[in-house]
């Protein structure tokens, strides 16, 4: 299973409250509202999740994939941000998820039960995720640098 760690703004809930904007995000959360304010927003079980990646293209061959291939399955997905006071912390994960290499457009179906109808893509899917209570992210993420995106193959 390859494992990608993706560094996002801080959120509460991640499920699309406009109130609960991701900050720590980078330059773009500074004016805007990131894409990953819906990371943990289910639609029929279903979660589309977003990770800001260099030229807006993940490259999946490092964590299973071909060269070749749009998208990659079976990959855990570890989401890590900055809190409020600093320092970088493990806030949620997907497990066994599917990680594409361009964004996708979020189904037309899911995005009317969507506040924001201008967070239209994702990159990445799952069925299977867990989002810790701001109290229990406390994991300790070092080194991860300038870039959003990790990646681990094993």
């Amino acid at each position: 299973m390859g494992i990608l760690f993706c560094k996002v703004g801080w959120s509460t809930s991640y499920n699309g409250n406009i109130l609960d904007k991701p900050i720590n995000g980078g330059a773009y959360n500074k004016n805007q509202i990131g894409h990953e304010i819906h990371n943990y927003k289910s639609f029929n079980g279903t979660y589309f999740g977003y990770v800001q990646s260099v030229g807006d293209s993940i490259r999946i061959e490092k964590i299973g994939g071909t060269i070749k291939d749009n998208f990659v399955n079976n990959i855990l997905i570890v989401w890590v941000s900055t809190k409020k006071a600093g320092g970088q912390v493990i806030v949620g994960w997907y497990k066994n998820a599917t990680v594409y290499r361009n964004h996708q457009n979020v189904p037309l179906d899911a995005m009317e039960e969507r506040v924001l109808k201008d967070h239209n893509f994702f990159n990445i899917k799952s069925n299977d995720v867990y989002l810790l209570p701001e109290d229990e992210r406390v994991y300790a993420i070092k080194g991860f640098g300038q870039s959003n995106v990790c990646m681990v193959w094993k």
